[in-house]
């Protein structure tokens, strides 16, 4: 898979992320990433590869690497759709591990 192109505007929300499209913002939606989903988004952004990203993941909430990485895969071509198609119907992504208060290092500074 492809890394998804930089037409994305994010800002912080407490410890959310909020994505929306460059330009006119009427009637756009937005995408709220849980804190994990922001971890993942970040990582990926910064260069990590979906194994690396997998690997922390899977270490971090004792997951399987299977597991780990399928879920990554999911959330990963999930916004990939959502580039294609111009964010057209989007609920809150939440990441599909589900833990309470999640947290992970932070990720490697962005380029």
């Amino acid at each position: 898979m492809a890394s998804l192109p930089i037409r994305w505007l994010a800002a912080p929300l407490a410890d959310h992320l909020v994505l929306a499209r460059p330009g006119p913002q009427r009637g756009q939606k937005l995408l709220v990433l849980d804190p994990l989903a922001r971890w993942i988004w970040q990582s990926h952004r910064a260069g990590l590869n979906i194994a690396e990203i997998a690997e922390l993941v899977a270490t971090h909430f004792n997951l399987s690497h299977h597991q780990a990485r399928a879920d990554v895969v999911t959330l990963l071509e999930a916004w990939h759709r959502e580039e294609e198609c111009g964010m057209a119907a989007i609920a809150p992504a939440e990441s599909l591990i589900m833990v309470g208060n999640a947290s992970l290092p932070d990720p490697p500074p962005t380029a």
